[in-house]
């Protein structure tokens, strides 16, 4: 990129030449800097070694951006130039013109949906709906980019997480379990209304392939107010890959232990010159045993396919549409092994190939669609339309985990399954305003969002034959299990919500917001006969307040609602009324002005009322008389500390507690709530002069114990997960330092649990599974 001089940066630029309101104190001209970032609505991106030590006069009343930066920038050197959004900053070498060096920077170029370069994002959709600074977002929220994800070659969405604060996302142990995205945030479950794909609900049981996503982000408390129904803990939103102006090409294989190989290819750019017409391929086959060391030599299938096209129009200056599709279909099964008595985890696999099996099929169509009316006004849709397949049969173990074996050798098993199909259509109408009134600016949304969700799913179970401890047979005839209990259910939301982020004096950030949710969910025994009706209706809130300092520091304090309807019913069938959950939250968050961080500091206060619990009069009914408090504190640290080193660090502390209860669970910690967890990773180049190319990576992730279920009349005890403490290593090499016609080339070697530390999760009395064993999976990619 070539810069011009000071003054002249800014022609054939008009569109950026607009006036300000400036008010800009004398200060270090980094932090003024920031204000007039902040006041004219640009981003300033620059090396910091250029603005140390450097003093910037006062600035007041209304100018261009050029006119501002003249006297900000007067008697410095430093020229600029407009790129996109931002402006960059630099110091000519000799004359007039110069290169422009590597500037790192958060969000450079970034925008709220789009790709984020390196490890740390600016900008963010999820905590609002609009294209908002994550400094301004009055709630914690983490952006996965990436470049993350491929440092650490993440294989499945739940690994994304584990360098996050606030998340436990692997509650279930096993490695297959992975896949199954039964996360836990503050405590409370995702799997009601916490998943999210493009700002869209996709209802449980649906899967996801982190290749096929440009970022993932982890908003944390409750979201109703934007979203609809869901539990206060949070969400996980992930964008899409979509098409790009640029020419894209990368490919990768892999291979592994447990027979792992994989190849993935991302492929994009214009159709035609001008840039009307973009498309994007990604797509990923895997064949692979399941990551489990299971004895007799018998394996697991871990098998995937996944693709996703996207194609976008830009139908004018001011119109563009994006179409997106993907399939994403597993061939793999279930992870089984035998429990011990004292809920130890042998080796011994329960099931079997022959007359077992897990198939699983998603597929989705649908569009984003955005029309700009003017500067001030636009209108967006995003619309999806999903169709999900499931169906497996597993073994599981009949006798009670702490009762001996009647012959000392033969474990007792049954079968069960799950057979499911679901269709879902859901949609997303939204109007953006911005207005600027005097010392204040809005950014006023208004929106309204519909879903039909429909689903039918079976529950299947029968007998087995026994499985010999010590000379286990596994090929056995297995029956198909007989059909248990078929449902459908049917749901109808509707949701219209209203937000106003209103900035005052450029410092000052209040974001207030409500919703109303119409909810109709229609049960019907396919089986026994019999239909259930519910509908439901609910108002919800959602305020918070933060401050802009110039330094980058930015202190908020917030308060936001959840709503859930219920579809369980008392000993009279008499429907439960939904569940609620507010929270209170404070914190701090901080971005260094021309420096590649984010860290965030955040406490929060969260509670769910109207939880079910056991009813003392009514064996296997409940009533709603329970209440779940979580109270905690999160730290997370994003840096690129130097243009060779960054860094991702987290720690988080969960005191939750069931403070209402009639099962005698008062005062207990809620099942598969750890209290403390905490996360390191860094990731350094080597300098060229000791190894030119080479990266190293390292982790290390602590999960603290927890406990397995609830406890209950018959089995007070409650069975405690221990904690247990990870390692993880990489180590990459870019070919093109080697030979440069192998640039773009790269290979790189993961490994995951590099000790191979033993540990298990129990995540009910009755099932319990061996955490993931030591990988290793060497990889080349190359781009083009």
């Amino acid at each position: 990129m070539i810069l011009g001089t000071v003054g002249l940066a800014l022609a054939g630029l008009p569109h950026k030449v607009q006036a300000a309101v400036l008010n800009i104190p004398e200060q270090s001209l980094a932090d003024a800097l920031v204000a007039f970032g902040r006041q004219a609505n640009v981003q300033v991106l620059y090396s910091p070694d250029l603005v140390q030590g450097v003093r910037a006069p006062a600035l007041q009343g209304e100018m261009s951006i050029g006119q501002g930066l003249e006297t900000l920038l007067g008697g410095t050197g430093l020229t600029w130039e407009i790129d996109g959004s931002n402006v960059v900053l630099t110091r000519p070498q000799s004359g007039d013109a110069l290169t422009l060096p590597p500037v790192r920077v958060a969000g450079q170029g970034e925008n709220a949906t789009g790709p984020v370069q390196g490890y740390v994002a600016n900008r963010t959709a999820t905590g609002t709906k609009t294209d908002t600074p994550l400094l301004e977002v009055p709630q914690s929220i983490s952006v996965i980019t990436p470049q993350q994800l491929e440092d650490r070659n993440v294989q499945a969405e739940s690994e994304a997480f584990l360098y996050s604060a606030g998340v436990f996302s692997q509650p279930f142990g096993g490695n297959l379990n992975q896949y199954n995205n039964f996360y836990r945030i503050r405590g409370f479950p995702t799997s009601a209304g916490g998943n999210f794909v493009d700002g869209l609900v996709s209802p449980v049981n649906y899967r996801y392939e982190p290749f096929g996503f440009e970022r993932l982000e982890i908003l944390r408390g409750p979201t109703s107010v934007l979203y609809g129904q869901s539990d206060p803990g949070g969400l996980i939103n992930r964008v899409s890959k979509r098409p790009t102006r640029e020419a894209l090409r990368n490919l990768e294989i892999e291979y592994g232990n447990f027979d792992r190989k994989q190849a993935a290819l991302d492929v994009g750019g214009a159709i035609d010159g001008e840039g009307r017409f973009l498309y994007r391929l990604t797509g990923l086959l895997r064949d692979a045993d399941g990551a489990v060391d299971y004895l007799y030599d018998q394996k697991i299938r871990d098998n995937r396919q996944f693709i996703a096209p996207s194609f976008t129009w830009n139908i004018g200056e001011d119109t563009s549409l994006t179409v997106l599709g993907s399939r994403l279909a597993d061939d793999a099964d279930q992870a089984a092994a035998f429990v011990e008595p004292g809920y130890k985890v042998s080796r011994l696999r329960l099931d079997q190939d022959a007359g077992t099996y897990f198939d699983y099929e998603d597929y989705s169509v649908g569009y984003a669609f955005e029309h700009r009316f003017d500067d001030s006004l636009t209108f967006q849709q995003n619309l999806k339309k999903n169709y999900l397949n499931y169906d497996y049969v597993s073994l599981a173990q009949l006798n009670d985990i702490n009762t001996p074996l009647a012959d000392g050798r033969t474990i007792d098993r049954y079968t069960f399954g799950f057979k499911e199909k679901r269709e879902d259509f859901t949609v997303d109408n939204r109007l953006q305003k911005s207005i600027d009134w005097g010392i204040t600016k809005h950014t006023v949304l208004l929106g309204f969002d519909y879903q039909r969700l429909e689903d039918k799913y079976s529950f299947t179970t029968g007998d087995a034959p026994g499985l010999d401890l010590l000379t286990p047979d596994y090929n056995q005839n297995i029956l198909e299990p007989a059909t248990l209990t078929t449902t459908r259910s049917t749901s109808y939301n509707k949701g219209l919500y209203l937000q106003d982020q209103m900035k005052v004096d450029d410092r000052w950030v209040f974001t207030f917001g409500l919703r109303k949710d119409w909810a109709t969910t229609s049960t019907e025994d396919l089986l026994a006969g019999g239909r259930q009706t519910r509908s439901d209706q609910d108002l919800t809130y959602r305020a918070g307040l933060t401050y802009l300092f110039d330094n980058g520091l930015a202190p908020y304090f917030s308060y936001a609602e959840s709503f859930l309807p219920s579809t369980e019913t008392d000993f009279n069938g008499n429907p439960f009324e939904p569940t609620t959950g507010e929270q209170y939250e404070a914190g701090i968050k901080y971005q260094p002005p021309g420096f590649a961080g984010n860290f965030t500091a955040a406490v929060f206060n969260l509670t769910k009322q109207n939880v079910t619990s056991a009813d003392p009069e009514n064996i296997g009914f409940g009533v709603q008389t329970g209440e779940i408090r979580s109270r905690g504190v999160e730290l997370e640290a994003t840096a690129e500390l130097t243009e060779r080193l960054k860094l991702q660090a987290a720690y988080t502390y969960t005191n939750a507690e069931i403070t209402e209860s009639n099962d005698g669970n008062e005062g207990n910690t809620p099942s598969l709530t750890p209290k403390h967890m905490a996360s390191l990773w860094m990731d350094y180049e080597l300098p060229a002069a000791i190894a030119d190319g080479v990266s190293i990576g390292g982790g290390i992730r602590y999960v603290g114990s927890s406990f397995a279920w609830e406890s209950t009349a018959d089995l007070p005890d409650r069975e405690t997960n221990a904690s247990y403490t990870l390692f993880d290593a990489a180590i990459r090499y870019d070919l093109g330092k080697v030979n440069p016609r192998f640039e773009g080339a790269r290979v790189a070697l993961n490994l995951a649990n590099i000790f191979d530390k033993e540990y298990q999760v129990c995540y009910s009395r009755f099932d319990c599974q061996p955490g993931v064993p030591r990988t290793v999976i060497g990889s080349l990619s190359y781009r083009w």
